[in-house]
């Protein structure tokens, strides 16, 4: 089965996961997804790998001498690691919001290590991340239809739900200044950001502070 294949149906086993009304299934959701992703990095990297070979997708490189001249080749059965993929798109100039995709890491961690009652947010969190950062890699660095790829039913799933969430942290967003001990504050809308927010949604007294030390900054 080729890379690409499974980096797609782990990616719509993933949202299976998020739809079913099994809680258990939570985790699966948010390693299938996560998984997909990185897959689907790696078929970039195979696809550049030369002469057909799987180079690039390797933890390990080793050189050796084949008729008198130095070449190299993938070592062991390890695959690259997040930190391998982030040098190497580096160094061939392939962009990817980095910074989303930690932040789809570190709700993973968090959910895999702090499982509670709220993690239905962080999952719906981590999924509008995620379309983001798949329908953009496939159709710029693979030149491929995402919605082909994915097939109607999980393209919609992933579309109602990145509006979803767009429209919670929106409303957030509105309200653009808040009364602090009598005081009219005016917050800079760009600072209220779904990674400054997320930590405070279950609490009006950070959202407060964090619009106080925003106003300071």
């Amino acid at each position: 089965m080729s890379l690409l294949k499974n980096a797609i149906e782990s990616i719509q086993i993933g949202i299976e996961d998020y739809t079913s009304k099994d809680q258990k299934r939570i985790l699966s959701a948010v390693r299938n997804i996560y998984a997909g992703i990185l897959l689907l990095y790696k078929e970039k990297l195979l696809r550049l790998s030369p002469n057909g070979s799987d180079i690039l997708i390797k933890q390990k490189i080793k050189p050796y001498i084949k008729d008198g001249n130095l070449s190299f080749e993938g070592s062991g059965r390890k695959t690259a690691n997040v930190q391998r993929i982030k040098e190497l798109f580096k160094d061939l100039k392939i962009n990817v919001d980095w910074d989303k995709f930690d932040t789809i890491s570190n709700i993973r961690n968090e959910i895999e290590h702090h499982y509670t009652s709220e993690e239905p947010k962080l999952i719906k969190e981590l999924i509008a991340n995620s379309f983001g950062l798949i329908k953009e890699f496939i159709t710029v660095h693979l030149q491929e239809n995402p919605k082909k790829l994915l097939k109607e039913e999980c393209w919609h799933i992933l579309i109602d739900t990145e509006d979803e969430f767009t429209e919670e942290i929106g409303s957030w967003k509105i309200h653009s200044y808040m009364l602090i001990e009598n005081k009219e504050y005016v917050i800079p809308i760009s600072d209220l950001t779904p990674d400054s927010i997320r930590p405070c949604l279950q609490n009006p007294i950070q959202i407060m502070q964090h619009a106080i030390s925003t106003i300071e900054r």
